[in-house]
Protein backbone atom coordinates (compact mmCIF):
# COMPACT_ATOMS: atom_id res chain seq x y z
CA UNK A 1 0.00 0.00 0.00
CA UNK A 2 1.26 3.44 -0.95
CA UNK A 3 0.48 6.63 0.98
CA UNK A 4 0.43 10.29 -0.10
CA UNK A 5 -0.68 13.58 1.37
CA UNK A 6 -3.03 15.26 -1.08
CA UNK A 7 -2.00 18.77 -2.23
CA UNK A 8 -5.13 19.64 -4.19
CA UNK A 9 -6.92 21.54 -1.41
CA UNK A 10 -6.24 22.85 2.14
CA UNK A 11 -7.60 19.66 3.80
CA UNK A 12 -4.31 17.77 3.06
CA UNK A 13 -6.04 14.36 3.18
CA UNK A 14 -3.86 11.36 3.98
CA UNK A 15 -4.45 9.07 1.01
CA UNK A 16 -3.86 5.36 0.81
CA UNK A 17 -3.56 3.69 -2.58
CA UNK A 18 -3.58 0.04 -3.45
CA UNK A 19 -3.61 -1.67 -6.84
CA UNK A 20 -5.71 -4.80 -7.10
CA UNK A 21 -5.49 -6.48 -10.50
CA UNK A 22 -6.34 -3.67 -12.97
CA UNK A 23 -8.08 -1.40 -10.47
CA UNK A 24 -6.49 1.32 -8.35
CA UNK A 25 -8.27 1.81 -5.05
CA UNK A 26 -8.01 5.07 -3.06
CA UNK A 27 -8.98 5.69 0.59
CA UNK A 28 -8.82 8.74 2.79
CA UNK A 29 -9.86 11.38 0.27
CA UNK A 30 -12.63 13.85 1.13
CA UNK A 31 -13.24 14.95 -2.46
CA UNK A 32 -12.90 13.78 -6.06
CA UNK A 33 -9.75 15.88 -6.53
CA UNK A 34 -8.00 13.69 -3.96
CA UNK A 35 -8.84 10.50 -5.80
CA UNK A 36 -7.62 11.93 -9.12
CA UNK A 37 -4.44 13.23 -7.46
CA UNK A 38 -3.70 9.85 -5.88
CA UNK A 39 -4.19 7.92 -9.12
CA UNK A 40 -2.04 10.42 -11.08
CA UNK A 41 0.68 10.34 -8.44
CA UNK A 42 0.63 6.53 -8.34
CA UNK A 43 0.65 5.96 -12.11
CA UNK A 44 2.65 8.86 -13.57
CA UNK A 45 3.57 11.71 -11.21
CA UNK A 46 3.93 15.14 -12.80
CA UNK A 47 5.15 18.50 -11.55
CA UNK A 48 4.88 22.10 -12.64
CA UNK A 49 8.47 23.34 -12.80
CA UNK A 50 9.24 26.82 -11.43
CA UNK A 51 12.60 28.52 -11.62
CA UNK A 52 14.46 31.74 -12.45
CA UNK A 53 16.28 32.69 -15.65
CA UNK A 54 18.87 35.36 -16.40
CA UNK A 55 17.59 38.53 -18.04
CA UNK A 56 19.67 41.19 -19.80
CA UNK A 57 18.91 44.91 -19.29
CA UNK A 58 16.05 44.15 -16.92
CA UNK A 59 14.96 46.19 -13.93
CA UNK A 60 15.30 42.89 -12.03
CA UNK A 61 18.34 40.58 -12.23
CA UNK A 62 16.29 37.42 -12.93
CA UNK A 63 12.89 36.48 -14.33
CA UNK A 64 10.62 33.98 -12.53
CA UNK A 65 9.23 31.34 -14.90
CA UNK A 66 7.11 28.19 -14.81
CA UNK A 67 6.10 25.46 -17.20
CA UNK A 68 2.71 25.95 -18.87
CA UNK A 69 1.66 22.44 -17.75
CA UNK A 70 3.05 19.75 -15.46
CA UNK A 71 5.85 17.58 -16.83
CA UNK A 72 6.64 13.98 -15.86
CA UNK A 73 8.55 13.93 -12.58
CA UNK A 74 11.46 12.01 -14.12
CA UNK A 75 11.92 14.82 -16.73
CA UNK A 76 12.13 17.70 -14.21
CA UNK A 77 15.95 17.58 -14.06
CA UNK A 78 16.18 17.73 -17.87
CA UNK A 79 13.86 20.76 -17.93
CA UNK A 80 15.85 22.49 -15.17
CA UNK A 81 19.09 21.92 -17.09
CA UNK A 82 17.60 23.64 -20.16
CA UNK A 83 16.29 26.49 -17.99
CA UNK A 84 19.76 27.04 -16.49
CA UNK A 85 21.12 27.77 -19.98
CA UNK A 86 18.48 30.35 -20.98
CA UNK A 87 19.20 34.09 -21.03
CA UNK A 88 16.70 36.54 -22.49
CA UNK A 89 16.47 40.25 -23.19
CA UNK A 90 14.08 42.56 -21.32
CA UNK A 91 11.29 43.64 -21.55
CA UNK A 92 9.10 40.63 -20.71
CA UNK A 93 5.43 40.52 -19.70
CA UNK A 94 3.59 37.99 -17.54
CA UNK A 95 2.48 35.10 -19.71
CA UNK A 96 5.08 35.61 -22.45
CA UNK A 97 6.46 32.34 -23.76
CA UNK A 98 10.14 32.38 -22.89
CA UNK A 99 10.97 28.97 -24.39
CA UNK A 100 8.68 27.07 -26.76
CA UNK A 101 8.28 23.31 -26.25
CA UNK A 102 10.72 22.95 -23.39
CA UNK A 103 9.27 19.47 -22.98
CA UNK A 104 7.06 18.10 -25.78
CA UNK A 105 4.04 20.49 -26.00
CA UNK A 106 4.86 22.29 -22.72
CA UNK A 107 6.22 25.87 -22.91
CA UNK A 108 8.15 27.93 -20.38
CA UNK A 109 6.28 31.14 -19.50
CA UNK A 110 7.15 34.31 -17.60
CA UNK A 111 5.42 34.85 -14.26
CA UNK A 112 6.43 38.50 -13.76
CA UNK A 113 6.86 41.70 -15.71
CA UNK A 114 10.41 42.92 -16.25
CA UNK A 115 11.01 46.34 -17.78
CA UNK A 116 13.96 47.18 -19.99
CA UNK A 117 16.04 49.60 -17.89
CA UNK A 118 17.61 51.21 -20.96
CA UNK A 119 14.16 52.14 -22.36
CA UNK A 120 12.80 53.08 -18.92
CA UNK A 121 15.66 55.57 -18.35
CA UNK A 122 15.31 57.23 -21.77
Amino acid sequence: MTQYVCIKCPLSCKLKIKKQKDEIMVWGNNCAKGELFAKQEFLAPKRTVTSLIKIINGDKPVLPVKTSAPVPKEKVDKVLKIISQITIQAPVKIGDIVYKNIYEEVDLVATANVQNIKIARD
